[in-house]
């Protein structure tokens, strides 16, 4: 068993290939390890949970945010006005806004303590949706105070884990070199994940229908979108390929107001601008959980108040395994009873957290 635990998630996979005595000690090795990540207990023998799986996603947040989980100390309060800061400044570098240090000193008061936009402002401001996580979805305060706050701050959050000066999707969306070397968020990427683990647990019943979101996203939005999936073009994506998410990724369940044109999701729609379609559209299939981990994603938003005129939003983990399932070119697809004028590509997914 100690030779066990010095072993990473993929070793300790492939020992529970030999023989039943190995797949039982392995098992038990990966629950000690995870013990040392988690503050909460894991779940009892029998949860649809994979422990092996859920090891290899920490090792990977471990990886990508560069430093063991043991070694955090901050908590994410502390790291919330850098958070914010690093979110503005993508936003502004990547819609082509000038950023200075003029710039820091706006956010420190503005993100800071008695700010605008300060934890506690954020907390009031917000006091409905938290209360619909607490209330209807059953999360726990600090874990529904946590997503509100921080999911906010997908650019920062994602880049956070992904440790890449360039985005790997669509071409025509890749990040500057200018915008220079990562910046690790640990205790906020932890504190989201542990809030997503036990909102995954608490699934039950049906799994939820299916989600929709656009493949690719603006630049301000890099990050939050399932184009991230994708290291070469969508045209060449088959039916049979399997994906890792490197962040987290958002899809919400399908509304009139976001694919009820039939010309792709509608992504941006400002009244004083044409509206903005993609193209290319992931539809994720939700199945129930069992022994090899989560095939749903898990909503945190119930839709209109929280992401206006959408649907209920849904997020799904980083380090999540995709499957390309099939890929429906446009016309091939019809959704509230229109010929849908743009590709498809339906996926499940698999994790464990």
């Amino acid at each position: 068993m100690h030779l066990l635990q010095l072993l990473p998630a993929i070793d300790l996979a492939r020992a529970c290939c030999c023989c039943a005595r190995l797949r039982a000690a392995a098992s038990g090795a990966a629950a000690l390890l995870l013990r040392r990540r988690k503050p909460s207990p894991l779940p009892p023998p029998g949860t649809p949970y994979n422990r092996l799986r859920a090891l290899g996603t920490a090792e990977a947040l471990e990886r990508q945010l560069g430093c063991p989980r043991s070694s955090v100390r901050a908590g994410w309060r502390d790291e919330y006005v850098a958070l914010q800061t690093e979110d503005f400044r993508l936003y502004q570098l990547l819609t082509g806004e000038a950023w200075g240090s003029e710039h820091l000193d706006f956010c420190a008061e503005f993100f800071g303590a008695g700010g605008e936009r300060s934890v506690d402002a954020c907390l009031s401001a917000n006091a409905g949706d938290i209360e619909w996580r607490v209330g209807v979805a059953g999360w726990s305060r600090q874990h529904a105070e946590v997503v509100t706050l921080l999911m906010t701050s997908g650019a920062a959050m994602s880049r956070s884990l992904s440790r890449i000066k360039t985005f790997a999707g669509r071409p025509r969306y890749r990040l500057p070199v200018a915008l220079g070397r990562p910046v690790p968020f640990p205790a906020s990427v932890w504190a989201v994940c542990d809030a997503l683990a036990a909102a995954a647990l608490r699934q039950s019943g049906p799994a939820p229908p299916h989600l929709y979101s656009p493949l690719s996203l603006p630049p301000e939005a890099w990050g939050t979108g399932p184009g991230c999936l994708l290291e070469e073009d969508a045209a060449k994506a088959k039916a049979g390929l399997t994906l890792r998410t490197r962040s987290f990724v958002n899809a919400e369940e399908a509304s009139r107001y976001a694919l009820g044109s039939g010309e792709g999701f509608l992504i941006h729609n400002d009244e004083s601008e044409t509206p903005v379609h993609a193209s290319e559209v992931v539809r994720f299939v939700n199945r129930r959980a069992d022994a090899r981990g989560f095939h749903s994603l898990i909503q945190d938003a119930p839709g209109e108040g929280l992401r206006s005129r959408s649907g209920p939003g849904y997020t799904l983990p980083p380090f999540a395994t995709v499957v390309l399932e099939r890929v429906d070119a446009p016309g091939e697809w019809r959704l509230y009873g229109k010929e849908m004028r743009c590709r498809l590509f339906t996926c499940s997914v698999t994790y464990s957290l």
